[in-house]
């Protein structure tokens, strides 16, 4: 009897252990304030969860898990799961990163007004400014032939009496299709180098992503995500790479696959 109770004292607390599957903690930043809002994504499940107004967090995560910790206008965090993890749980500072104010010209005086002086405030473009002062005039975006449309380019004039033998000829020979594919594609590139160019150096070394498969792994997320377009029209970085880490799993399986 005393050693069938010797064996179960010891057997309890390893499948106690074994059964956890749930950590917990808090997120503080440099003064030990709690931050609400921080998402704590499971890199290796994909689970996620969202600190509370106390900067309390709880999400499903094995022993070697890693947890990064992402907020807006603070340094990305991460720590491993261990097993002091379940019973003391993990507590994570996160840096505040400050970010560039633009500047602002006042140009009269203030009358005390709100509603009148907020209408002062001017933010300035000083790329914009300069080439203004020396007179360049201001270029399209992506100076660009438009291509031919069948309702726009030809039906519309048409009920105006007037006939666009153009855009005919580009319509029945290919010509207005083979534009739009291009656009497209040089549009599609134009995304790829711009989060090439704009994630942390170390983003894809961190995720297992080989610099021969970048190119490849953000393709693979902008096909499967229309946030993450979105995000690149936006200019959202931070959005971009919390949604590429999203795939980062799914891809490295795929590609393990083949």
């Amino acid at each position: 009897m005393k050693l069938y109770l010797f064996f179960l004292i010891l057997i309890f607390p390893a499948t106690f252990f074994l059964s956890q599957t749930t950590v917990s903690g808090n997120v503080y930043n440099e003064n030990q304030v709690p931050l609400s809002g921080v998402l704590v994504v499971n890199i290796d499940n994909d689970l996620k969860s969202i600190t509370d107004e106390n900067g309390h967090f709880v999400i499903n995560a094995n022993a070697g898990n890693e947890l990064r910790f992402v907020r807006q206008n603070y340094e990305r965090a991460s720590a491993i799961v261990n097993s002091n993890s379940y019973f003391f749980g993990i507590n994570t500072k996160m840096i505040f990163a400050p970010t560039d104010i633009e500047e602002v010209i006042v140009s009269r005086k203030l009358s005390g007004n709100l509603a009148n002086d907020s209408k002062l405030l001017t933010k300035v473009d000083k790329i914009a400014q300069l080439n203004s002062d020396i007179g360049l005039p201001k270029s399209p975006e992506k100076p660009r032939e438009k291509p031919a449309d069948l309702k726009k380019s030809v039906l519309l004039p048409i009920l105006f009496g007037q006939v666009n033998f153009q855009s005919i000829y580009d319509l029945a020979s290919g010509k207005a299709r083979r534009q739009k594919r291009l656009y497209r594609y040089e549009d599609f590139q134009e995304k790829i180098e711009w989060l090439k160019s704009n994630l942390r150096s170390d983003f894809f070394r961190e995720n297992s992503i080989n610099k021969s498969q970048t190119s490849d792994f953000l393709s693979f997320g902008l096909l499967e995500s229309n946030a993450l377009n979105n995000s690149f029209k936006a200019k959202n970085i931070d959005k971009a790479e919390f949604i590429l880490l999203g795939f980062v799993k799914q891809y490295l399986e795929r590609k393990s696959q083949n």
